[in-house]
């Protein structure tokens, strides 16, 4: 697969949920995310029309910032 990559310039890659699990990233919807436990996601109205809003999501992702700096690639295929 590796050699399939070589030579390319530009490569778009949709993967499914969980694929960052093995790089440190914590699964959201599997039995221990943070959605099983009770997080809903915010949707983009509420994000959009409310000030309050917007300053919780930005404080979410800051507490949740410190997995994915910590994340490094894997080499899970």
């Amino acid at each position: 697969m590796a050699t399939w990559f070589q030579g390319k310039k530009n490569v778009l890659c949709i993967t499914g949920a969980g694929i960052s699990t093995d790089s440190g990233i914590p699964d959201y919807r599997g039995f221990n995310g943070s959605y099983h436990r009770g997080h809903k996601p915010m949707v983009h109205d509420q994000f959009m029309s409310s000030k309050s809003m917007r300053q919780r999501y930005w404080g979410r992702s800051m507490v949740g910032w410190k997995e994915f700096a910590n994340a490094s690639p894997n080499v899970s295929l």
